[in-house]
């Protein structure tokens, strides 16, 4: 997110948009399954699919080479994109 600061989950708060049925608390869960890509993606992706038409991809990757980590460690970078409606969001935000 431009202007955010690298520390920020706020992608997932971005697109879980405020009209939407958003349990508090669902992207500080996220911070819980820190370590395991996988379990960050799946989380990232279960989040997502309550509040947007169709999820297109949840990624972790290294912040520099944008490679897919098995290790989601602190600075790692979530990639996403979505459908609401027609409309495709896409952002990034590196994992605290």
């Amino acid at each position: 997110l431009a202007g955010h600061g690298a520390d920020d989950l706020e992608l997932l708060e971005v697109l879980l948009a405020e009209d939407r049925d958003v349990r508090p608390g669902q992207v500080e869960e996220l911070r819980h399954h820190r370590g395991d890509a996988a379990a960050v993606r799946a989380e990232a992706r279960r989040i997502l699919e309550t509040s947007v038409d169709r999820v297109d991809y949840v990624e972790v990757v290294h912040p520099e080479t944008l490679a897919r980590v098995e290790r989601a460690e602190p600075g790692s970078v979530v990639l996403v994109a979505a459908f609401v409606g027609k409309t495709r969001l896409i952002d990034n935000a590196r994992l605290p």
